[in-house]
């Protein structure tokens, strides 16, 4: 229990604040991270040294919903280079293994598991911190556009190289900090509470990401409707409104614009573009994951660098991305998941009416709410976080 409690906390502290610097190409487009090894080595001490059985509400959904993966993609085997074969079969495997972060959390202590939510929340914190020092000495990642990274111009990403993805790990951070409100106020330090929810918000901000703005502003007033905090809801909005009218347009790009059109004409034109792949293979999908290499069959992304393109991988949709991979049965079971999931999250909410049950469904909202415009349900770091504290939530 010991080596699992230690690399939990160093996943957490050490790794997941790394965002994407430490991520290596093994072949091709069979990518790993350090977040995937240590999620691994996890893993399989829990599996060598505990193995705890346990029972989650939602188990027999997760099962099926594997079984579809797996199935939607030997169905497509032999249409399938062996190379896109491996890594669309070590995309399953990955999300596998973060799901099984659930059951090693299930076997941690009440003590620590409490430890553990203080730990995501420093590590968001620092997350912000590192954003507002890239923010101002690197505000570009023009230089690294031949490893397939959009330069970004002006806007807060921190080590994840994308805003999208970086301002949704903010507010799954500023949600969290909610969980801890009564302890800073039992030590007299609510005003430290308010610094860092405030720093957290403006990080946010900065990240100009149109997709974090519209999870927070969902997950709060969520969250807010739980705990029926009417008159707070009002005056959120008013806030939040107030502030990005008159947030600083120091540097006027296409990316800082909140009103910008060419993100949106590039997401409806990959929209169309997996729509027309989908309808190849409408019950089943093409396979999980193998849409990379049906991108590159259609000419949909470029010959020279269909391999490590991000684009290539994954859609700006994650439910679009279910539906083209795994068909329109493998979106119904990935539905009636998520169903089974908030279902069982709802049903403690009722029973215990805990603050952290709160924050969860809030949270799952939040990234539900982003996963419409980028592929947020499927990003390995908003995985590992929404497992943790399920796992957490689920356990207590």
């Amino acid at each position: 229990m010991g080596i699992l409690k230690f690399l939990l906390k160093f996943l957490i502290l050490v790794v997941f604040p790394l965002g994407e610097l430490f991520r290596f190409t093994l072949i091709n487009s069979i990518n790993f991270s350090v977040l995937d090894i240590v999620v691994f080595l996890i893993v399989l001490s829990w599996v060598v040294f505990i193995r705890k059985k346990v029972k989650i509400e939602f188990f027999w959904p997760l099962i099926i919903f594997i079984m579809i993966l797996i199935f939607s993609l030997l169905l497509n085997v032999s249409s399938l280079p062996i190379l896109s074969f491996i890594s669309a079969f070590l995309y399953i495997v990955r999300w596998v293994l973060y799901l099984l972060i659930i059951y090693v959390i299930f076997s941690m202590d009440k003590n620590f598991k409490e430890k553990i939510l203080w730990y995501l929340s420093v590590s968001g914190l620092v997350i912000a911190i590192i954003g507002y020092v890239q923010f101002f000495l690197f505000p570009s990642l023009q230089s690294l556009y031949y490893l397939g990274w959009d330069s970004h111009l002006y806007r807060l990403f921190s080590t994840f190289l994308d805003p999208n993805f970086c301002g949704l790990i903010l507010v799954l951070s500023l949600l969290l900090n909610f969980n801890h409100i009564k302890v800073f106020k039992k030590w007299g330090k609510l005003y430290v509470f308010y610094i860092i929810q405030f720093l957290i918000f403006i990080a946010i901000l900065l990240t100009y990401s149109r997709t974090a703005l519209i999870a927070l502003i969902i997950s709060i007033v969520s969250l807010l409707l739980l705990k029926r905090r009417w008159k707070l809801i009002v005056i959120f909005l008013l806030i939040v409104s107030f502030v990005i009218f008159f947030l600083p347009r120091t540097f006027k790009t296409e990316g800082t614009n909140f009103l910008r059109t060419n993100s949106i004409q590039s997401r409806l034109s990959s929209i169309n573009d997996v729509l027309t792949i989908y309808k190849e293979q409408p019950i089943f999908g093409i396979g999980f994951n193998a849409l990379r290499f049906q991108q590159f069959k259609h000419g949909y992304i470029n010959a020279a660098n269909w391999e490590i393109t991000h684009a290539g991988a994954g859609t700006d949709d994650s439910f679009l991305f279910v539906l083209v991979t795994t068909g329109v049965v493998g979106l119904t079971l990935y539905l009636f998941l998520w169903y089974s999931i908030l279902k069982s999250l709802v049903k403690k909410s009722i029973k215990k009416k805990n603050n952290l049950v709160f924050i969860t469904i809030s949270s799952c909202i939040a990234v539900i709410a982003g996963s419409f415009t980028i592929n947020a349900l499927f990003y390995p770091f908003i995985m590992l976080w929404l497992w943790i504290i399920l796992g957490v939530t689920e356990s207590s």
